[in-house]
């Protein structure tokens, strides 16, 4: 996955590269980028409802704490591209 993102990183960054292979890399890094922004979303609902148990609580909404880590791991994922970027 890595190796793919890294393609299509370099084909949209490269500009001597054709304009309609940029377009095309474009949904794919979109998309790839979007996976661990969706696990760590996923793991920190599970974190959260894993917490909520172990304390006794009342379980907050999912949504919310699937929100969160999406949020969270989006920013995560921002921040590695924008270091991969220079």
């Amino acid at each position: 996955m890595a190796a793919l993102l890294w393609s299509a990183l370099w084909q949209i960054r490269d500009p001597g590269r054709d304009q309609f292979a940029a377009l095309a890399a474009a949904p794919v890094v979109a998309l790839l980028l979007m996976i661990p922004a969706w696990a760590i979303g996923l793991a920190a609902d599970a974190f959260g409802r894993w917490l909520e148990r172990r304390r006794g609580e009342s379980s907050s909404p999912a949504w919310r704490r699937f929100v969160a880590g999406f949020l969270l791991g989006s920013a995560a994922v921002a921040t590695y591209v924008s270091a991969m970027a220079g």
